[in-house]
């Protein structure tokens, strides 16, 4: 089953790119990101357009929970540790503004937007004082948490932060609304791009349209002076070093639903990756979690579908979808210039499972919404040499040496067949296929 979002809306279609175009600014991605990058362009009467290369939040914007938040988790401890107090004031405040700007466009939008209390919350006794020191970081920039072993859920954990006036909101709605009469070009695939010579900006070529095969049968040329790459994850290799700088992790969502439904009321998200997420929506419960690296053999649905037993006896599964989350090696997403040597191409990826709030963040930032002090925050060129960093390259060198077939169209990656979902997984880079060869995620621009 598709998500819950795309079974109740039908986003509308734009046409294909159908000759060569001249703009000042390109968008390159059509989730939330680029849809909101182009809002802000549009409202201040911007020559741009948007390329998608299928459907307009066809990926992981229509498979997001939709929580929009100031609190991605227990970060800010570690940033002040490890960046100092002002690095992680300014992350605050920028992520505090795009949750006003969130707030002002929904007051005036129908997309089930609501105010909810959040917990972040521990299952590990020596996560007290993860919790503990987390909610004495958040006070000590200016922000408001609570300490609380508390909570509504129906299983036990030790500690948990608990913030208020965080948001939840139906995604596809709010995407429908801001991408009306938007300059959008639907099934226009970028195959190329490179900078020009002798004038500024880049020369994109671009597939548009499809044959009965899925083939794209035309190609035209589109001249940018600003290329903004919001792909979800960054689909050009030759600058930047993203492909050592982010992995994806793969998680999965199931919608329960109960006659007589006793479902927590605030939103809840755990400290580990793998732990389970919740939100409610109407009188569905979105319980997400137990998911993994992109190619490991971790999570996957049944063991979701058995805590959801454990722990709503009494729901009923309605609906069930995975997504892939790009994540970076900070915990900061990756937000400005494509790499030092790109002056007029620009990123904006590495969201950290917090897709709303960090396309918000990158379209402010990205469309000169946002103060030059918080945007460095997210500069991609910064220095974040971590284990992290080495885990990736060392993930990458594995795949890349095992002789097996078939081999990743992104870097050559050796794939692993995922049973439960039927696909061929690359460990290094997150990109997937269907057993058919069809791309289901990228990097990857090829099919096998």
């Amino acid at each position: 089953m598709s998500s819950i979002w795309k079974e109740e809306i039908e986003m509308p279609r734009f046409p294909c790119l159908d000759s060569d175009k001249t703009v000042d600014t390109l968008i390159i991605g059509g989730g939330m990101a680029g849809l909101l990058c182009g809002h802000f362009l549009n409202a201040e009467n911007k020559e741009y357009m948007i390329l998608e290369k299928d459907r307009i939040c066809g990926g992981t914007t229509g498979n997001t929970t939709a929580k929009i938040s100031r609190f991605p988790g227990l970060v800010y401890s570690n940033l002040i540790k490890k960046s100092g107090e002002d690095h992680a004031r300014r992350f605050l405040q920028a992520n505090e503004q795009a949750c006003k700007v969130y707030h002002e466009m929904c007051s005036k939008i129908d997309c089930d937007y609501s105010l909810e209390d959040n917990y972040i919350y521990s299952l590990e006794e020596r996560g007290k004082a993860r919790i503990a020191a987390e909610v004495e970081a958040v006070k000590s920039l200016g922000g408001y948490a609570v300490y609380t072993e508390q909570t509504e859920l129906p299983f036990e954990i030790t500690a948990a932060i608990k913030t208020v006036n965080q948001a939840c909101f139906h995604p596809l709605k709010f995407a429908k609304k801001i991408a009306k009469n938007q300059k959008i070009y639907e099934e226009s695939f970028v195959k190329h791009i490179k900078k020009q010579n002798d004038r500024k900006g880049y020369e994109v070529i671009v597939n548009s349209g499809s044959n009965l095969l899925g083939k794209h049968i035309n190609e035209y040329k589109v001249m940018a002076d600003r290329v903004i790459v919001c792909t979800h994850y960054p689909v050009f290799n030759l600058h930047g070093m993203y492909f050592v700088k982010l992995y994806q992790h793969r998680s999965y969502v199931l919608a329960l639903e109960a006659d007589t439904y006793n479902f927590p009321k605030a939103m809840y998200v755990g400290e580990k990756h793998e732990e389970l997420s919740l939100r409610r929506y109407k009188n569905y419960l979105l319980l997400g979690g137990c998911g993994g690296k992109t190619g490991s053999s971790s999570g996957g649905f049944e063991r979701l579908r058995k805590k959801a037993r454990e722990a709503f006896p009494y729901a009923k599964e309605v609906g069930s979808w995975a997504a892939q989350d790009c994540m970076s090696l900070d915990q900061i997403p990756y937000i400005g210039h494509y790499s030092p040597k790109t002056e007029d191409l620009f990123v904006a990826s590495g969201f950290n499972k917090w897709g709303m709030t960090g396309s918000m963040m990158a379209a402010l930032t990205l469309t000169g919404q946002m103060s030059d002090e918080l945007s460095e925050v997210f500069r991609p060129d910064r220095k974040m040499i971590n284990k992290q960093f080495f885990l990736n390259v060392l993930s990458a060198d594995k795949a890349m040496l095992t002789p097996t077939t078939p081999r990743c169209r992104h870097l050559g990656c050796a794939l692993k067949w995922n049973e439960e979902e039927q696909s061929w997984d690359c460990p290094c880079h997150g990109s997937r296929y269907k057993k058919d060869g069809k791309i289901l995620n990228n990097p990857t621009q090829n099919e096998l």
